[in-house]
């Protein structure tokens, strides 16, 4: 009986340690066709409780791009808090200046944030400050502002690469976005808000679990081997 008790737990612990180490994982963020969101979760701004986000593009001068809360408007959840949007089907024009507004289906959004060429495969996130917090973005952040900031920086669609943007043949499988302009590393772009690396912590509590349950295994199968020789 004892045997089979200690050989259960011993599978169970294991079990136990690859879910965390599973569920610990950051989403691998490799689409240069897309925009990011991190969607606030402390201060002010925190969202709460939400289904789905959405990613409202306007033309400052030809209005809006789909209609507020259109199905094409829909974000696609991509793990560890953060929210990709799809522009690979939008056509932008190279000389118009554009802005977005992140929000979702329970009353929370963000402000106006410009976006040009060169934030396709950032990460925008909320500054915490007030419930419809001024929306940055984490790469480009310091040429494309808010569209309410009084700063000079990028507003036309084709300011990064002129009159258009190439995007790169190949994109690389891993944890990097590879672009024309930087190869940014995307878990530090996740954890910004979040004030850790969730990246180190992930691998210490891997092998801190791994060193922990094999010393529990271990032992369980000296116990079992023990148990058996008091059977016989």
């Amino acid at each position: 009986m004892k045997k089979i008790i200690a050989s259960a737990f011993a599978v169970m612990l294991f079990a136990a340690i690859l879910f965390g180490a599973t569920a610990q994982a950051e989403p691998a963020v490799t689409d240069p066709t897309c925009i990011y969101f991190k969607a606030p979760t402390d201060g002010d701004s925190a969202w709460g409780d939400f289904n789905t986000v959405y990613c409202h593009i306007s033309s400052k001068s030809g209005g809006d791009i789909f209609e507020r809360q259109d199905e094409k408007e829909k974000c696609e959840s991509a793990g560890g808090g953060l929210w990709k949007y799809d522009l690979s089907e939008i056509e932008f024009d190279p000389e118009g200046e554009y802005s977005l507004v992140f929000f979702n289906d329970n009353g929370s959004q963000t402000s106006e944030l410009n976006i040009t060429a060169s934030c396709l495969g950032d990460i925008a996130y909320c500054d915490g400050e007030k419930p419809r917090a001024a929306a940055r973005w984490t790469h480009s952040g310091d040429k494309v502002y808010p569209a309410d900031s009084e700063a000079v920086g990028e507003t036309k669609w084709g300011t990064a690469a002129g009159a258009s943007y190439d995007l790169p043949e190949n994109v690389p499988d891993g944890d990097v976005i590879e672009t024309q302009h930087t190869t940014v590393d995307v878990e530090k772009l996740a954890d910004k808000q979040d004030g850790i690396n969730l990246t180190a912590a992930t691998t210490w509590i891997i092998i801190v679990s791994a060193v922990v349950g094999g010393a529990i295994i271990a032992f369980g199968a000296v116990l079992a081997k023990r148990n058996k020789n008091n059977d016989k």
